[in-house]
């Protein structure tokens, strides 16, 4: 039976001697010995570096795919292109690519969407995903993920304009679903349709009513009680037995859902390795 890895090599923390940091996310999946797929690129080079420590040669790379067009998850696109020489395919929603700023009160817009100056336009091998595609067997991308009436979500502070006359609910935001020899993994970017509504889309395209484990950012940074219990509600929902936290998720809120689902929450970092 082949063991699927998943290699954390951009997070905002480190948990393993010699690795960096950044306020980003990047993870690489591992299939088999020769399929790679690679997962967000965080805002720098420190994915390729991370790689480098791990032994794993990105030449190797089947595809890329973005979670959505923030700058912490694209910006080492540049990267990508110009120093490891990629072609493609790049799959993120139609939309990821637009301006994008984030203003908060008291501050001045702040620019977070992907920078173009640095890439060859449009994109070599680009392909737009609004819904779901499977990009190889067992691995799925799902994109334009609905949100539903109740359920939290986190896409607050964010304009598609530094006038604050056109907002952005983050409507770009994608997963990954990956079918691995212990179970479906839901693998999330930084989860702005909230976790609810992921996991409800999750089963409303691919039937799955129950999830083996949960990887990845899920922007509870800022949550509150009543938003965190209802995360800890959908996990229980649907079976999750291991969640791995990291980037936007918040140590209060990690904190929380250890409290809440005793032995089911790991800490992860840039150069973590997760094995199924």
């Amino acid at each position: 039976m082949i063991t699927t890895r998943i290699y954390i090599l951009s997070d905002n923390t480190s948990i393993q001697q010699g690795f960096g940091r950044e306020h980003g996310l990047s993870l690489l999946i591992q299939m088999d010995q020769d399929s790679y797929w690679l997962w967000d690129t965080g805002q720098s080079s420190l994915f390729l570096e991370s790689a480098g420590k791990l032994g794993l040669d990105l030449k190797k790379l089947k595809g890329v795919a973005l979670s959505h067009g923030h700058y912490d998850h694209t910006d080492g696109l540049s990267t990508l292109l110009n120093e490891i020489d990629f072609k493609g395919p790049i799959y993120a929603n139609p939309d990821f690519a637009v301006d994008r700023f984030k203003i908060q009160k008291g501050s001045a817009p702040k620019p977070i969407g992907l920078n173009k100056a640095k890439l060859p336009w449009p994109l070599p091998g680009f392909v737009g995903v609004s819904g779901s595609l499977e990009l190889t067997s067992g691995l799925t991308i799902i994109s334009k993920i609905e949100r539903r009436p109740g359920l939290y979500q986190s896409a607050s502070d964010f304009y598609f304009d530094a006038e604050k006359h056109l907002p952005d609910f983050v409507e770009d935001d994608a997963c990954l679903v990956l079918l691995s020899a212990a179970g479906p993994v839901v693998i999330l970017g930084c989860c702005h349709s909230g976790l609810a509504n992921t996991l409800y889309q999750v089963r409303d395209i691919l039937g799955l009513n129950r999830v083996f484990s949960i990887i990845g950012g899920m922007h509870l940074i800022n949550a509150s009680e009543s938003s965190l219990h209802q995360t800890v509600q959908v996990l229980m929902e649907f079976s999750v037995e291991y969640i791995y936290p990291c980037h936007c998720t918040g140590k209060k809120s990690t904190d929380f859902l250890k409290e809440q689902l005793p032995g089911k929450v790991f800490d992860i970092g840039t150069g973590s390795v997760i094995e199924f």
